[in-house]
């Protein structure tokens, strides 16, 4: 922790080298965010030096009052010096010259005791004011430092700027740049923040002015912004319109592309259908003739089964025909003629049955050869239905499609009819929140109005005030300049009465000057009260009496019932006796103590801050030069 006299040490400078490697391997937008961040910490920098500066020059006012203090008081007790020594010369009896330096001498002393304690305050002023000087020097060399800085990095970009092949080399490395660079950035407005919690604790008497501003400030800005977004909310909601109205557009085209595609839709559907009814009815037909050819192929199938039917009944005639003849070839072999008539009878038959059976062979082929058309006739029938099908199934495919593709037109209309609602819905939306907007503006605008009303009353109120305290304070000081000259007045013309009194009532003479002797007071205001005091009781009390040589008329009682009483509460009252007052009462002036033991410590925090944040930027360097060193 830093000490009250020490200054608080800038923070190190960062090594060029590291910094140029840095640099090198920085990309033109980081080091323009580098560079801009630097612009803004200068000018932070800059900001604190005006304040210092500002703080500096109100200490300084501060210490020119208490110094015009000193000199008034030092030109008082010069006065008092004077009169001190005119009353001494003045005065012929020793005894009264006594009591009056005494008096002199300790009123002397009081004011050197005040004077000492000025010329203390001054001194510890002086001192905070050295030592403000030497905290505004820091400020400037970490200033000048900061400054040095970024023309480094300015020099550094422009030989980046010739140097651009290297740009990404070491993204990591400036990451961690980035990082440290963000947490300096941290660091300093942090130490800027102490920096004005400081100089914001400066400014007590102007505080409640000051906040004032701010909220005005705050309220300009905020109608500003106010009026900013509602500019940005009409420009949206134009473009919102506009591209409304372009979607409207479009909403209209795909409305009119729909309808066009319902027309052709509906004439692709009327087309089909009567393709369809067309295709129906050779369907039909083809029904039709398939069933016709399936009868007649069933009744040729019938015929056939019948022929082979004969056929097997003819083979197995001829087969028992053969079985007979051959047994009776065999039993009547003796029998020529009737074997010839047999055999002719047998030839006959034979032949007969061999033209049936050519007969039926022949029908059995024709039938064959009608089934055989009439199978191919029923696959071209068949062939031409698939056909038929395949064109059905196609146009309905093509129906689907065309439906699906209506669906589909349908879907993007309503999509981009809700959309179109949605951007009315947010048009609507960003109107209204313009409105509320504007209706913010206006009433921040008339809240600014009546706190700027407030503050002119609040200034006008503070300016009656000061003029107020300012006639007070001459007047008070007109009251005491001529208390003081008639104490003064009073002093001269009592300087010799009691010489006089003294040659009537020398009895009096004594007692009177050794109680004046014991008086706290000792000045001129107890020589007048006692001799008031004495005059108006000698008549009670005979001369004699003082004659004796016994202080009789003032005994303790008496002397209880004198109370010292100064001539200024006498004459003025209360008010007008500033001589026993302490100076911060007669010269109302500010004493700057309190609040240089606050800035003092405040002064002591902001070092303490200002030496952790240079602690951890050193610690940061070295874990950075460390991971480069492992690298």
């Amino acid at each position: 922790r830093m000490s009250e006299s020490e200054s608080p040490a800038p923070k190190p400078a960062a090594k060029p080298g590291g910094l140029r490697e840095k640099i090198k391997n920085s990309s033109k937008e980081e080091l323009e965010v580098l560079a801009s961040k630097l612009v803004e910490s200068l000018r932070i920098s800059k900001d604190q030096t005006a304040k210092l500066q500002t703080v500096k020059a109100d200490f300084e006012k501060q210490i020119a009052q208490k110094d015009s203090d000193i000199e008034l008081l030092k030109k008082r007790e010069s006065d008092l010096l004077l009169a001190a020594a005119s009353t001494s010369f003045s005065v012929p009896t020793p005894s009264h010259q006594e009591s009056d330096a005494d008096g002199s001498r300790e009123m002397l002393e009081e004011h050197r005791v005040r004077l000492e304690e000025v010329e203390r305050a001054r001194e510890k002023a002086e001192k905070e004011r050295r030592r403000r000087e030497e905290d505004l020097e820091a400020a400037k060399a970490l200033n000048h430092e900061l400054r040095s800085q970024l023309e480094d990095a300015r020099a550094e970009v422009c030989t980046l700027r010739e140097a651009k092949a290297s740009v990404d080399v070491a993204s990591l490395e400036l990451a961690d740049y980035a990082k440290k660079v963000a947490q300096l950035t941290k660091e300093l407005k942090e130490t800027k923040t102490a920096l004005e919690l400081s100089s914001t604790a400066k400014e007590e008497l102007t505080e409640e002015l000051t906040r004032l501003r701010d909220e005005s400030g705050k309220a300009a800005a905020d109608n500003e912004r106010a009026r900013s977004s509602v500019d940005e909310m009409k420009k949206m909601a134009q473009e919102e319109k506009t591209r409304l109205a372009e979607m409207q557009l479009k909403v209209d085209e795909e409305r009119k592309k729909a309808e066009s595609f319902h027309e052709d839709l509906t004439k692709e559907r009327v087309a089909l259908g009567r393709q369809l009814a067309s295709s129906q009815e050779r369907t039909n037909k083809l029904e039709e003739i398939v069933e016709a050819l399936r009868e007649e192929n069933n009744r040729l199938r019938l015929d056939r089964e019948t022929a082979d039917s004969r056929i097997e009944e003819v083979q197995k005639e001829y087969e028992s025909f053969k079985n007979r003849a051959r047994y009776v070839l065999e039993q009547r072999t003796k029998e020529n003629e009737e074997e010839e008539e047999r055999e002719r009878e047998k030839k006959m038959e034979e032949e007969r049955r061999l033209k049936e059976k050519e007969e039926i062979r022949k029908e059995v082929e024709i039938m064959r050869e009608s089934h055989r058309r009439a199978e191919s006739d029923m696959e071209r029938a068949r062939e031409q239905l698939m056909r038929e099908s395949g064109e059905r199934v196609k146009a309905r495919k093509e129906a689907d499609e065309a439906n699906e593709a209506l669906a589909r037109a349908l879907d993007e209309l309503r999509s981009l009819r809700l959309s179109a609602e949605r951007a009315e819905e947010e048009s609507g939306a960003a109107r209204r929140e313009g409105e509320e907007s504007e209706r913010r503006a206006k009433e921040t605008e008339k809240r600014n109005k009546s706190m700027a009303i407030e503050l002119e009353e609040i200034r006008e109120k503070a300016e009656e005030d000061r003029t107020r305290l300012e006639s007070q304070l001459g007047e008070e000081r007109r009251r005491r300049e001529e208390a003081v000259k008639q104490l003064e007045e009073k002093k001269e013309r009592m300087a010799a009465r009691p010489a006089a009194v003294a040659a009537v009532y020398p009895q009096f003479s004594e007692s009177f000057h050794s109680e004046r002797s014991h008086s706290p007071m000792g000045d001129s205001a107890s020589v007048v009260h006692g001799h008031i005091h004495g005059i108006h009781a000698a008549p009670k009390s005979s001369i004699g009496g003082y004659a004796g040589g016994h202080n009789h008329s003032f005994d303790d009682t008496q002397r209880s019932e004198m109370s010292p009483e100064r001539l200024e509460s006498v004459l003025f009252g209360e008010e007008a006796c500033d001589e026993g007052r302490p100076i911060e009462e007669v010269l109302p002036v500010e004493d700057p103590m309190e609040e240089v033991g606050r800035l003092r410590v405040q002064l002591k925090w902001m070092q303490e801050m200002h030496s952790e944040a240079e602690t951890a930027a050193a610690n940061m360097g070295g874990a950075d030069e460390s991971a480069q060193g492992g690298d």
